[in-house]
């Protein structure tokens, strides 16, 4: 079994050296732009030697086992009936695919949620916006869900109020010296008292805010807070103005110990003090609709944050190759999702020329727009401002308070430049992620006739010797397919030249293709620290019972998954420049 997987590594190699050559070809003649696609090549090449050996396989269990070992653990909790738990696992399943939270992760929220007594719905309904809060601060997810589920629990809110709450989170820890583990140690103290009293969270966390500026928090400030609800809460009025009455008649350390005793002192006379920004704290909170997505997206704008998703997307691809018929089905399967994952990579950047494009359209009318002739001053001047917050290198250094409308119709024209000679190359990265995504598809279907051949030789009779030469034939014919694709992505590769005739700054297109080259980079650099523990595994592997072999076939034509296309279609598909 191991030499099977040696000779597919060396085959698959050799297979794409050429395109690692091309790539090197490619930058003689296009300089900096082809540099980075002979990066891209080689990190390519790399991600395809190792993937195709069975690196998946070690992986694929521990990652099953440790999901299936946590939905366990909701399942013990929550007491979900199997019907309750097959939701819960589809949503951990769903999310953990598409967000940059492993599914994993998303088992842990439910677990955390159901300590708390969540019921199945609850979770599903809270489980979004615990995501967003979690990204937003940089924080476990397990340690977010517990910190707002506590949170709803100790103000008596429903689940559906959680991404009221989590954006109320989002923004007192931008505002302030909170952070996740000051505001869960606070409000253990302070949510249950401020419920009894009758004010609101958004009070309760402006509060904690300001007592945590000062360096009181945790549950220091819960402790203070409660001290301070405890003898001086009044039906009917709010923190503030219970507090300012207070200062108004005077308020030293005396007068402020005999309040709220010892404990409870320091905390009243620093929000005695600051009677002003604990309302416009308080209001503040009370708008802080959204806060949470806003902090989330802002890191999920990042290299970081676009690892994180193919990481977490990994983990699902790993998800869905349990094994349902022995581990040699587990190795077929395993092998043949990781190679088409290749392709995968390149496809999360599908249609990004799209986003590209409405985005171009996006600027232009709003620059159309201020620049009109029919618009008052102040309207001119909100739109600048919007102009400033959406896309803020538009304007860049020129000062938007003077900036005329000739100078925005140039930079207008400039952006364009720009923006035409991006979409062009972004729809070039998007070919080659079409044509790495047949190629996967094609290594797949060799690596099956690979493994019939073994199982043929095992066997060692001349019915066996004939089916044999049938396949590899069918691999023989696989590799003209695959050449085919080759031929089309050196195209692809060779039209790199005509962007730079393209008017407009290049640095656009190469740092698109940089950026690009870093994730496989580290995708590749994950994949080969476990090179070690895939090579103990594979070589546990053994085939204890071989199924029937089918009589001879031979492979007329490509798999019906794969379209290659024409000279003349292709020519149709690239953009005009």
């Amino acid at each position: 079994m191991k030499k099977v997987f040696a000779n597919l590594t060396v085959k698959i190699g050799a297979d794409t050296k050429q395109f690692t050559n091309q790539m090197r070809k490619t930058k003689q003649r296009t300089s900096a732009l082809s540099k980075q696609f002979s990066k891209l090549g080689a990190m390519m090449a790399g991600a395809f030697g190792i993937y195709a050996v069975g690196r998946v396989v070690s992986g694929a269990i521990k990652t099953n086992i440790r999901f299936e070992k946590s939905m366990a653990d909701v399942q013990a909790i929550t007491k979900a009936t199997g019907a309750q738990m097959a939701l819960l696992e589809k949503d951990a399943l769903k999310l953990g695919a598409s967000t940059e939270h492993t599914a994993s992760a998303v088992a842990s929220l439910q677990k955390e949620y159901g300590k708390l007594g969540f019921s199945t719905k609850e979770i599903l309904a809270a489980t979004s916006a615990t995501l967003d809060l979690a990204t937003a601060t940089g924080e476990e997810l397990a340690l977010s869900a517990e910190a707002a589920g506590a949170t709803i629990r100790g103000f008596g809110k429903s689940a559906t109020e959680t991404r009221a709450v989590t954006d109320l989170m989002a923004a007192s820890f931008t505002s302030s010296a909170l952070d996740l583990n000051r505001w869960s140690e606070s409000m253990k103290y302070a949510a249950p008292i401020a419920k009894v009293a009758g004010y609101e969270i958004e009070e309760v966390a402006a509060a904690l805010a300001i007592m945590a500026d000062a360096g009181i928090h945790g549950s220091m400030a819960g402790t203070a807070f409660k001290k301070i609800m405890s003898k001086m809460s009044q039906e009917g009025k709010t923190m503030a103005e219970v507090i300012g009455e207070a200062a108004e008649k005077g308020l030293g350390l005396a007068e402020a110990e005999k309040l709220v005793g010892e404990r409870g002192k320091a905390g009243l006379l620093i929000l005695a003090d600051q009677i002003d920004r604990l309302e416009d704290l308080t209001t503040e909170y009370k708008n802080a609709g959204g806060s949470a997505k806003v902090m989330a997206d802002i890191q999920r704008n990042t290299l970081s944050g676009s690892i994180a998703v193919l990481s977490s997307a990994w983990e699902g691809l790993m998800l869905g190759l349990q094994s349902s018929k022995g581990i040699m089905k587990g190795v077929v399967d395993g092998l043949t999702s990781i190679v088409s994952g290749i392709g995968g990579l390149l496809i999360a950047q599908k249609k990004v020329s799209d986003a590209m494009e409405k985005e171009r359209i996006e600027v232009n009318a709003l620059v159309g727009a201020i620049t009109s002739a029919n618009i008052s001053q102040k309207t001119r001047n909100r739109l600048i401002d919007e102009l400033h917050v959406k896309y803020p290198d538009f304007i860049g250094n020129i000062d938007k308070e003077k900036i005329s409308n000739e100078q925005l119709v140039e930079k207008l024209k400039e952006v364009n430049d720009q923006y035409k000679i991006r979409i062009a190359q972004q729809i070039k990265s998007e070919q080659l992620a079409d044509i790495e995504e047949k190629i996967g598809r094609l290594y797949e279907e060799e690596y099956k006739w690979y493994l019939k051949i073994q199982e043929a030789k095992e066997r060692d009779n001349a019915y066996t010797k004939q089916n044999i030469q049938a396949y590899e034939s069918n691999i023989a014919r696989v590799h003209r397919f695959i050449k085919e694709l080759e031929l089309e992505r050196e195209q692809v590769i060779a039209n790199v030249d005509a962007w730079l005739k393209l008017d407009g700054a290049t640095k656009f297109a190469i740092a698109g293709i940089s950026k690009w080259t870093a994730m496989l980079s580290n995708m590749l650099t994950q994949v080969k620290n476990k090179a070690n523990e895939v090579a103990d595994v594979l070589g546990r592997i053994t085939i204890k019972k071989l199924e029937p072999i089918a009589g001879p076939t031979v492979l007329n034509e490509a798999p019906s998954t794969i379209t290659v296309p024409t000279e003349t279609e292709y020519l149709d598909m690239l953009p005009a420049v």
